[in-house]
């Protein structure tokens, strides 16, 4: 959830200076998204580094020197959020598309607002995985209804 919030504000904060402060347009917003995910991509490389030397076998690098033992690992946990992805930004590749062909300002406004969403969503989607967990972990320890045993706990 911080790395995503980190590249959305990051994203919205560049954003704003550079397709309208600056009036680069178009070009503001591919800098803005560069710059995010660059911002992005150097908050999990540090993050994994400090939270993760050492305890996954899969991080340690005599196994990422072999491609071989890596990607068939990799993959298999990938897939599923690799083919969600896909579809989600092939529909936003269309939409896009569209937005642009009313011109440059309109498309920077659009993606400005489109990551004001994505701060949005993050903020609730972490909300529901937390109450999802909860609920898991109650309804496997065999508490699925609440202390006083009146209402189901979920």
């Amino acid at each position: 959830m911080v790395m995503m919030l980190l590249v959305n504000a990051v994203n919205l904060l560049f954003g704003l200076v550079f397709i309208f402060g600056l009036g680069l347009g178009v070009v503001g917003a591919g800098l803005a998204g560069l710059v995010s995910t660059v911002a992005g991509a150097a908050h999990m490389a540090w993050y994994g580094r400090q939270r993760f030397t050492g305890e996954l076998a899969l991080l340690r690098r005599r196994d990422l020197r072999s491609w071989r033992t890596a990607t068939p690992a990799l993959w298999r946990l990938a897939w599923p959020e690799t083919t969600l992805l896909f579809f989600g930004y092939f529909n936003e590749v269309l939409l896009i598309g569209f937005v642009a062909q009313l011109g440059g300002l309109e498309l920077g406004a659009y993606r400005l607002l489109d990551n004001l969403t994505l701060m949005i969503f993050t903020l609730i989607a972490a909300g529901g995985t937390g109450v999802s967990i909860a609920v898991g972990q109650r309804l496997g320890a065999g508490q699925a209804e609440d202390e006083g045993g009146s209402a189901p706990a979920w």
